[in-house]
């Protein structure tokens, strides 16, 4: 990266490799992946109140493990690019004007080679299993544009206002192929329908405006939007309609949506301040919520299949916020908590469909609205014991309930706190500047608040302990040593994705050592 004149520019290269992993059990994890990327930014100060950013990248990767899916990744290539045109006036009140454009296009397969399934096997049924092939063509593009103005009419409080648009398209195959005992492929006959993103096409548009102001010691911000969204799947399959008992017309939907939120925040003495803060806002429902045919969810770590609903309304959560701050030069204290209801909770729900895949699990779920409930809560801290020492803690916690359910929601994270101390060792001499070692114990609770109808399971708490030693050679040398998972311990969640091979969670790396060598020009 560099700067002549007029003219700055930066560009980044980087390449990545992953293999198989081993967990704290010794059990060995398919995790193996190869990922290049090169990007460039060039900015052109063309007066001296307005400057031109471009900017864009490309970013391929292969052969991607995933032992949580019945698929492995073969590749992703991805595309971007963005314009960003900036004005800053001198001596008016509009202090900033930003227009900015981007484009994405991703092109994504997948396939089941290295999978049980690519050999012959069983079913989960038990009956026995030809060799199968199975693929996923996707397509994504996204492209987009914003307007912004940041208005200061006078130090006490500033305007932002603008709007901006955003189209995107989604279309995905999934073929599937039977290999007979000659090694000739076929399609076999109850496969009804490979479409599995029919060409869905989602336009957003929205306007937007932020207001802060200063009243007295109290500080306000003010934000408000108006969001508009038309939806569609230009070819949806017999097999779509019948399952969700949907005309071709009723693919076409249109959604406004109003959101906003308010907060302020009071100095309660030169060491406290107290913020409070409530919103409202809404989203319309994704692509996979609407239009997918049995294709795997984000909202759940299992391979089920899951059944698009065009008839969603958008989700609305309400929510309301309180954070406690205060600090001084030796100690620092956040308490923060949130309570959040949202109707037209897009949620799901077993249904009677019948599987895509014949080594799919049996049950299929629909997404549907429901309402649900979310508290949380976090604490951290930071405290100069000595010179030398500094301890810190944190902590969060959330609980959260599907009503339509009537079940715990899903992906709640467990009770979790971290507790570290970094101790800085005195140093002396020209060569050597800093020097310390720092240590952190994280613990995990017990979850058995689990969505047992989507398929989680209660999981066991861990602890970890991760130790790191810096130093700091003149000046400009940094090198840290560090180790995660210090004792190899076994580490799983409910969160973690299912294995659909072997019904156990797929478990993170174990003992991990990392070596960091950063040197500044």
């Amino acid at each position: 990266m560099g700067r002549d004149g007029r003219v700055s520019y930066a560009v980044s290269g980087a390449w990545r490799r992953g293999d198989d992993y081993t967990a704290g059990d010794g059990a060995e994890v398919a995790g193996g992946y190869t990922t290049g990327e090169g990007r460039g930014r060039l900015g052109i100060r063309l007066s001296p109140t307005t400057s031109l950013d471009v900017s864009g990248g490309y970013q391929e990767q292969r052969d991607i493990d995933y032992p949580g899916r019945l698929l492995n990744a073969s590749f992703f290539k991805t595309g971007t690019g963005q314009l960003r045109l900036t004005v800053e006036p001198n001596g008016s009140p509009l202090q900033t004007l930003t227009v900015s454009a981007h484009a994405q296009q991703t092109l994504h397969e997948m396939d089941n080679r290295g999978k049980p399934t690519f050999d012959a096997g069983t079913f989960p049924n038990g009956n026995p299993s030809p060799p199968l092939r199975i693929g996923v063509h996707a397509e994504i593009q996204n492209f987009g544009g914003r307007v912004e103005a940041e208005v200061s009419p006078s130090s006490a409080w500033t305007m932002k206002v603008g709007g901006d648009v955003l189209y995107t398209y989604r279309d995905a195959v999934r073929p599937l192929q039977i290999v007979r005992p000659d090694g000739s492929p076929v399609t076999p006959p109850f496969y009804d329908s490979e479409q599995v993103w029919p060409g869905v096409t989602i336009v957003q548009e929205g306007g937007f405006v932020n207001l802060e102001r200063t009243l007295g010691s109290v500080r306000l911000a003010a934000t408000g939007r108006i969001d508009f969204a038309q939806s569609d799947a230009e070819r949806p399959s017999s097999v779509f309609l019948e399952n969700t008992g949907a005309s071709a017309s009723d693919l076409d939907q249109t959604d406004a949506m109003l959101s906003g939120a308010l907060t302020a925040s009071l100095p309660l003495s030169d060491r406290w301040t107290l913020s409070v803060g409530g919103g409202s806002v809404a989203r319309p429902p994704t692509a996979l919520e609407r239009y997918a045919d049995r294709f795997p969810a984000t909202k759940a770590q299992t391979s089920a299949e899951f059944q698009g609903n065009p008839f969603l309304e958008p989700e609305r959560s309400n929510q309301a916020d309180l954070w406690l701050a205060g600090g001084t030069r030796t100690w620092t204290v956040r308490l923060s908590g949130f309570a959040r209801r949202i109707t037209n909770y897009v949620t799901l729900q077993p249904t009677s469909i019948s599987p895509l895949l014949p080594l799919s699990p049996e049950t299929v779920f629909r997404y549907v609205n429901g309402d649900a409930t979310f508290v949380g809560a976090e604490a951290s801290g930071q405290w100069a014991v000595a010179d030398p020492v500094t301890v810190r803690a944190s902590g969060s916690w959330l609980w959260g309930r599907d009503d339509r359910l009537d079940e715990p929601a899903l992906g709640v994270a467990p009770l979790q706190g971290r507790l570290g101390a970094r101790w800085r060792l005195p140093v002396s001499g020209q060569s050597l500047t800093r020097l310390y070692l720092d240590g952190t114990l994280r613990a995990v609770a017990r979850q058995d608040r689990v969505a047992e109808t989507r398929g989680e399971t209660a999981t066991d708490g861990y602890a970890t302990v991760a130790l790191t030693a810096g130093a700091r050679f003149w000046r400009r040398l940094e090198l840290e040593a560090g180790v995660e998972n210090l004792f190899d311990v076994t580490v799983a969640n409910h969160l973690n994705a299912n294995n659909p091979f072997r019904g156990v969670r797929v478990p993170e790396p174990g003992r991990v050592v990392s070596l960091d060598l950063t040197v500044d020009f």
